[in-house]
């Protein structure tokens, strides 16, 4: 995100909430936000619309965004090199359970990983 359009939905923000921002927070706030999208910023902003009674702090947006579904038509854009998934996120494996083979799916350790947070991780099963 670019740091206009990062100001202007945070203008908003502040405007919705009557509550305006430190400078040096709005500064700590971009260095944590820049990687999202404008798009994405600003469907955070209005689930805080809808469900804050209060300004929000930094915290609440970023768990937000960790639990809120992209939109339809949205998605991550940046999507990390990772040798050891192939950049998907998961890694397939095979367990045997009962005498029988089963694909088995772990998620990797990259960023791209964000979706399968439910997982279980490679290294919890020792991958």
């Amino acid at each position: 995100m670019k740091i206009e359009e990062f100001l202007e939905h945070t203008n908003k923000l502040e405007k919705f909430f009557n509550k305006e921002l430190e400078q040096f927070e709005k500064d700590i706030w971009f260095q944590e936000l820049k990687p999202l999208t404008a798009k994405r910023y600003l469907q955070i902003i209005k689930k805080l619309y809808t469900q804050n009674k209060f300004m929000p702090k930094l915290a609440d947006i970023v768990e937000l965004n960790r639990i809120l579904p992209f939109d339809n038509n949205q998605q991550q854009t940046k999507k990390e090199n990772c040798k050891r998934c192939g950049n998907k996120g998961f890694i397939i494996y095979q367990t045997v359970y009962n005498g029988n083979t089963y694909d088995t799916f772990a998620k990797c350790t990259c960023k791209n990983a964000e979706p399968y947070k439910a997982w279980p991780s490679i290294e919890q099963v020792g991958l």
